[in-house]
């Protein structure tokens, strides 16, 4: 019975976290902000949509190098939890990373110190794009922080922000 028990807990605690990704993906990713239901679906998560919020991606630094990954994605979730950070999600090799609206200078310093955490426990160097302080759409707010990431990989900086990529762009 006890083990029954659970593997029920552990099956209800993977379906919750399904069905959070697959909301964080459709809010963030796919845009489906504009989604009239999208609102409800988040109450019913706990999660108020209309709250302005920040977005940074994260990702470790020549991942293609690495056997295994798995311990630094686990130690992101682990700083982000310690932090009481619960809205972040995984797609693909990057944590996509949902945090307070906050001015860029404060979001730079919690990502710099999620970095020197990472740093510290595995030796894994991570990549770090940040949204600008201006975008008021969490879908855009995404799009921002991905090219800011994507950027980075070309500028070999360790966090680079949207607002330091606009003039290029």
């Amino acid at each position: 019975e006890i083990l029954l028990m659970e593997s029920r807990a552990n099956y209800r605690q993977l379906m919750n976290k399904r069905v959070r990704n697959a909301f964080y993906e459709e809010w963030l990713i796919n845009g489906g902000y504009k989604n009239a239901d999208l609102e409800d679906r988040g109450m019913a998560l706990g999660i108020d949509i209309n709250k302005p919020r920040r977005v940074f991606i994260a990702s470790i630094d020549e991942l293609d190098n690495l056997k295994d990954s798995q311990q630094g994605q686990n130690d992101v979730d682990v700083f982000l939890k310690r932090n009481n950070y619960k809205m972040h999600f995984r797609n693909a090799s990057r944590q996509i990373i949902i945090i307070d609206n906050m001015d860029t200078e404060n979001v730079v310093k919690f990502a710099g110190e999620l970095a020197g955490y990472v740093w510290e426990k595995d030796k894994f160097e991570l990549n770090i794009g940040i949204d600008s302080a201006q975008s008021y759409d969490m879908h855009e707010a995404y799009v921002e922080a991905h090219r800011a990431w994507t950027k980075k990989k070309k500028k070999h900086e360790q966090i680079i922000c949207y607002e330091d990529i606009s003039l290029e762009l």
